[in-house]
């Protein structure tokens, strides 16, 4: 592997997207993954003896529906935790920041510079870790917190459906 292949910040942006879109892709799966299960238990056509599909039973299914939905929720629960060490970091690198107060509050929530131009970050900042950089991790480690939050709902909302209700119900 080479050097930019690993670089720092490389690992940290890599960091912020998990962070932010391991929830909903972990979500995403375990949809994908019950479909695939609830499809093979229960097919349209008559089932044949020597198929897969014959021999799974209703426990089983259940068992394999808890199984994926544990897992989706362990990778829910991973991203929400990276979410979390990313923006409790991004505080700690500026403490009078993280409460709102001091000098450095005011100035980089405007992000405003003394000439009065928008900071507007360039290409050629890339690499650099001032204000934008920082202000834009800590508020992707906020909205992934808040999305790895609702997709953990949403999992174990969707765990709960298949489980209650009756497995192969014939369509109206």
């Amino acid at each position: 592997m080479s050097a930019e292949r690993t670089s720092p910040a490389r690992a940290a942006a890599s960091r912020v997207w998990f962070a932010v879109f391991g929830a909903p892709l972990a979500w995403a799966l375990q949809g994908l993954a019950s479909w695939l299960l609830r499809s093979l238990a229960c097919p349209h056509a008559p089932r044949d003896a020597a198929s897969p599909a014959a021999a799974m039973d209703g426990t089983l299914l259940r068992s394999l529906e808890i199984l994926v939905a544990a897992g989706a929720l362990v990778a829910a629960v991973a991203a929400l935790s990276v979410a979390i060490s990313i923006w409790r970091h991004s505080c700690e690198a500026h403490p009078a920041r993280a409460h709102g107060v001091g000098p450095h509050a005011a100035r980089e929530r405007t992000s405003v510079p003394a000439g009065g131009a928008a900071a507007v970050p360039r290409p050629s900042d890339a690499g650099r870790t001032g204000p934008p950089l920082r202000m834009r991790r800590e508020r992707l480690a906020i909205a992934a917190m808040l999305v790895s939050l609702a997709f953990m709902i949403a999992i174990v909302r969707a765990a709960i459906g298949p489980l209650l209700l009756p497995l192969c119900a014939p369509a109206p």
